[in-house]
């Protein structure tokens, strides 16, 4: 038959002795000690000064309070006159999507590009109306010595339809 082993306790721990309460420490009878003031650091006068409970706010300067708003409207003609016409950006966009390149190949021409004239003639005519500007089929250039920015320059004054 097997025996079980008999683990041992752990030891308990050391009480601590009670501190002393105020009513049994010795009192001393005599004057007091002043008070000495805290002394301010050499390095910082802020330490003497009281710190405030809150942070003033910044007075805006004179020429920023002054400045009149400018009215909405004033936006809305600038962007109403804008379109109305197709505009340079507008144009390299729909010409060089065309031509299936980038703006940065705008002096090319279409023969360097290996485009076909009347292909080319054809998206641009279609990509101007459907951007809702009108501009005649026969004042798109063709030619395959045409270049991209001469198609540009004749498109960006396309007016809006009506």
């Amino acid at each position: 038959m097997a025996t079980k082993k008999k683990t041992a306790r752990p030891a308990a721990k050391p009480v601590k002795p009670a501190k002393k309460s105020k009513s049994s420490r010795k009192k001393v009878v005599g004057p007091k000690p002043s008070p000495t003031p805290p002394k301010a650091s050499p390095k910082s006068k802020k330490a003497a000064q009281p710190k405030p409970a809150h942070k003033a706010k910044k007075a805006v300067p004179a020429k920023r309070a002054a400045a009149p708003r400018r009215p909405v409207k004033m936006f809305a003609a600038a962007a109403e006159a804008v379109d109305q016409f197709l505009g340079h950006d507008r144009a390299v966009t729909i010409v060089t999507n065309c031509a299936g390149t980038d703006a940065t190949n705008l002096p090319r021409t279409l023969a360097q590009l290996g485009r076909d004239g009347n292909a080319f003639q054809t998206c641009v005519f279609n990509g101007v109306n459907s951007a809702g500007f009108s501009i005649a089929f026969d004042n798109i250039p063709n030619n395959s010595s045409t270049t991209l920015i001469s198609a540009v320059t004749v498109i960006q004054n396309a007016s809006r339809k009506p």
